[in-house]
């Protein structure tokens, strides 16, 4: 990893708990997460890319029970998304690296 990337982990690292009160909390997108709910199916297992602290997930959950693994490099926002969804599985990897949890 790059000290680019590194600056912004631990960028989103230090803005965490402010993105999760402000940011993670708006109603913007609620149409859209509204949309793929009412294709989901009760026990379905979903990803969340660069997940942060999980609110895409804990608003799906919310509707129904789902089955839900998250990846971040920020450990912060997983914190928090883990706080979220005591349920979730959380993992500090990157999206690149996500394909391999199938095969573990």
């Amino acid at each position: 990893m790059n000290n680019g990337q590194l600056a912004t982990i631990n960028a989103y690292n230090n803005s965490a708990r402010q993105f999760a009160e402000k940011i993670a909390t708006l109603s913007n997108y609620n149409e859209c997460y509204d949309y793929l709910a009412q294709r989901l199916r009760t026990g379905n297992s979903i990803r969340e890319l660069a997940c942060g602290p999980g609110n895409i997930s804990k608003y799906l959950s919310s509707r129904l029970e789902l089955n839900v693994t998250g990846f971040d490099l920020s450990g912060a926002r997983l914190d928090i998304a883990r706080e979220n969804m005591p349920n979730g599985r959380f993992e500090n990897r990157s999206i690149i690296d996500s394909r391999e949890v199938d095969n573990e």
